[in-house]
């Protein structure tokens, strides 16, 4: 019976365990792939927003 209680323990941890490192890795590439998105999105903006003040510069001179 010991042996028994002990084996579910140990696959109950070796559960946990690998269900938290699941749920950690997910969110973490989720953020991730988020991260990377919203970078190339400001990136644009930033690019966007250069190249219309280069042309009013160039159209005001």
């Amino acid at each position: 019976m010991q042996v028994t209680d002990l084996a579910l323990g140990a696959l109950l941890v070796l559960a946990l365990g690998l269900a938290t490192l699941t749920a950690v890795s997910t969110a973490m590439f989720y953020l991730a792939v988020w991260s990377w998105q919203a970078c190339v999105v400001t990136m644009g903006i930033i690019t966007i927003l250069a190249c219309l003040a280069r042309a009013r510069q160039e159209a005001t001179s």
